[in-house]
């Protein structure tokens, strides 16, 4: 994916812009939280850990791939200030460089997401948002939900599971994130594997509890077996080797 536009970042951080709300929740009193950095959701593919399955608002389960949050901070994972005159891009034209030279998806600020794939009551724009907080902005995605938590200066973050994982499918359909491979899928199915095998092993635990582990494990394993991938003529998950 191309470098994020200027328009968009400038927008999501200039000082007259339209004041900060909760991505189209009800606004609620300012965060009692401090400004955090706008980001950029990158997917790293070809890696462990780079695809994982879910089944909130899909029907079955299915593979996704996991979106990680890179920074936009100057002076953090390659960031720098810009000086006047300079185009905001400048400002992490390096570090997406070296992400997409590493094979990594960077997703663009002002990628649009389509309305059925967020929360009701959210408006349709980009992936990024941004709530009102003490001293600025506080920068969330448009799935989740900050809001003031039961206890002190603290936040609680509500996430709409079902409709992120809609849109995170429709990012392999459309060809946004490519298919992953099945070396991919097996590793992780292996992995799962091993982890039965782990919680068999693990004489810490009482028996009913070791057989409770034992239960989760089995369950995980057998989902990733049978989860298909978004877009895929078929099924790309194979039985997993031995461990």
């Amino acid at each position: 994916m191309g470098i994020p536009s200027v328009t968009s970042f400038d927008a999501a951080t200039s000082a007259d812009s339209r004041p900060a709300s909760l991505g189209g929740f009800v606004d609620r009193p300012r965060l009692p939280v401090a400004p955090n950095s706008p980001f950029f959701l990158v997917h790293r593919t070809g890696r462990g850990g780079s695809w994982e399955v879910a089944t909130d608002g899909l029907g079955a389960p299915t593979w996704l791939p996991v979106l990680q949050p890179y920074p936009i901070r100057p002076g953090a994972a390659g960031v720098r200030t810009v000086t006047a005159g300079e185009p905001r891009s400048r400002m992490w034209a390096r570090p997406v460089q070296l992400l997409q030279e590493e094979g990594a998806i960077v997703l663009p600020l002002d990628l649009q997401v389509d309305p059925e794939n967020l929360p009701n009551g959210v408006p349709a724009g980009a992936y990024l948002r941004e709530s009102d907080c003490v001293g600025g902005v506080f920068y969330h995605s448009a799935w989740e939900r900050p809001r003031r938590g039961i206890r002190g200066n603290t936040v609680t973050h509500d996430m709409d599971r079902a409709s992120y994982n809609r849109w995170r499918a429709q990012l392999v359909t459309s060809g946004v994130i490519p298919l992953p491979s099945a070396e991919v899928l097996a590793e992780a199915q292996r992995r799962a594997s091993r982890r039965v095998d782990t919680a068999a092993r693990d004489a810490t635990l009482p028996q009913e509890a070791r057989q409770e582990e034992i239960g989760k494990a089995k369950a995980r394993a057998q989902s990733l077996a049978t989860a298909t991938v978004p877009g895929a003529a078929k099924p790309r998950a194979t039985k997993a080797a031995a461990p």
